[in-house]
């Protein structure tokens, strides 16, 4: 990755802000203001939404980055893990926060085919440094594309707070599903949680 602040780094930078965005709905709908309080102290707080180049580390923007990313999923997950380990129809409410904000972030775009619902959804969707090469590509026209996660990288920071990396999947998927209605009608999301082979394809 560039050793200098680029758009890609900005790109980067609000995606992880949306993705912390999820978890305030999460914590505003399971009533945890109180604990998450102990996850902030623990894990740090949410970004400042600044303009990146006042708070980056100049001299280290990857490592920051990286940093920042692990702190919001390992915070998130083990928001996640508390929950489960309260009352799992918990879990619901966090589905529920997926959605909606998938569903809200949904209107900020357009769509003709199915290659740019793709490159939209990965516009938004936290999946690592771009360095990370997390997805391969396997089969695109303009009714349907197809790709397969060739590299987790939410594996490590979700197993490491007690919670299955299958889980943010659903919730995941939740997300994409709101995301994809709220822009389009004429495309559904498929993915399966066995192969991590995901598919938009036009109805």
């Amino acid at each position: 990755m560039s050793k200098q602040l680029a758009p890609i780094h900005e790109g980067l930078y609000k995606k992880i802000i949306l993705f912390e965005n999820i978890e305030k709905v999460i914590v505003q709908k399971t009533d945890r203001a109180l604990g998450h309080q102990l996850l902030t102290s623990k894990y740090g707080n949410y970004l400042p939404q600044a303009s990146l180049s006042d708070i980056i580390d100049q001299n280290n923007i990857h490592g920051w980055l990286q940093n920042a990313i692990n702190t919001a999923e390992q915070r998130q997950a083990a928001l996640v893990y508390a929950l489960m380990n309260d009352d799992t129809h918990l879990l619901e409410k966090v589905k529920e926060a997926y959605y909606e904000i998938g569903y809200e972030t949904g209107g900020y775009f357009t769509a003709t085919n199915a290659i740019e619902v793709y490159n939209q959804l990965t516009a938004v969707l936290l999946d690592g440094m771009p360095c990370d090469k997390t997805n391969q590509i396997m089969n695109q026209d303009d009714s349907s594309i197809q790709w397969k996660t060739i590299n987790c990288v939410h594996k490590d920071n979700w197993d490491s707070q007690g919670v299955d990396v299958k889980l943010y999947y659903q919730f995941r998927t939740a997300f994409i599903n709101g995301f994809i209605k709220r822009f389009t009608k004429d495309y559904i999301y498929k993915f399966s949680e066995e192969y991590l082979f995901h598919e938009i394809k036009q109805i």
